[in-house]
């Protein structure tokens, strides 16, 4: 048996009690939370650097369901390699980095290695999207992995929208503050340069993407009204893709 065949069987069985199911067409798992939050697992091989071995990481994705388009790519796109999980403790980052980034098999370990895999999503991954089952909570959890709200591809990965549905008016200072946090305790930047500027360019930048548009929606009750039209048409879409992926919704 292959290692593609092998992972799919022995996640199908062992993620079946936690919701999830085997997408059609598509190498991942997924689940429905509350009919607005999409969960998925999957893995990506990466190369071995020991000898006579292969290796893969996990992955992990959480959508809404009022994202543009929950295509194939777009749930490539959007998902995040495991160890990112381990990235808010700096101090034993690249102790969980080296546990949880490459897990190592040959043809003879597979069995044992997917069951070391499937014991990191039930110890570091279930427990953390088990608490995102509202599209609040996933907010917090873009602003935690360090996603983008507001993608580079302005016009398809309009996920501002998710706030407006949430009728947010945060003014993510959390966000700044985090990125000022990160700037003086990564040890390859200069404690001695003032990065003042940059953090003031980031605060422009989180405005004018993502508060100022925002505001403006709030601000035009036309505006208001087609956003919420815009969110109700991604949904009744993505509930279509969806079901020929397999979920019953």
């Amino acid at each position: 048996m292959s290692f593609v065949s092998a992972f799919n069987q022995y996640y199908k069985d062992n993620l079946k009690p936690y919701g999830f199911i085997k997408l059609k067409g598509i190498p991942c798992f997924g689940r429905i939370i509350n009919n607005e939050i999409l969960h998925t697992i999957s893995f990506h091989p990466m190369h071995s650097m020991i000898k006579g071995k292969k290796a893969f990481a996990l992955n992990f994705s959480v959508l809404s369901l009022y994202s543009s388009n929950l295509t194939s790519e777009y749930l490539s796109f959007a998902s995040v390699c495991l160890v990112e999980l381990c990235r808010p403790d700096e101090d034993n980052f690249q102790k969980d980095f080296d546990n949880y980034y490459a897990l190592h098999y040959d043809n003879h370990s597979i069995p044992a290695v997917l069951e070391k895999s499937f014991k990191q999503v039930q110890d570091k991954l279930l427990p953390y999207i088990n608490t995102i089952n509202t599209l609040e909570k996933y907010v917090e959890h873009c602003k935690l992995m360090k996603i983008a709200l507001i993608r580079k591809d302005f016009n398809n990965y309009r996920d501002l929208y998710v706030l407006v549905k949430i009728n947010n008016h945060e003014d993510l200072s959390d966000l700044v503050e985090r990125y000022q946090k990160r700037l003086s305790e990564n040890p390859n930047m200069n404690p001695n340069h003032d990065y003042s500027d940059n953090i003031k360019e980031y605060q422009t930048m989180l405005y004018q993407k993502i508060v100022r548009p925002r505001d403006e929606i709030y601000a035009s009750p036309t505006l208001l009204l087609q956003t919420m039209t815009e969110l109700d048409k991604r949904k009744f879409h993505n509930t279509k893709m969806l079901k020929n992926y397999g979920f019953m919704i």
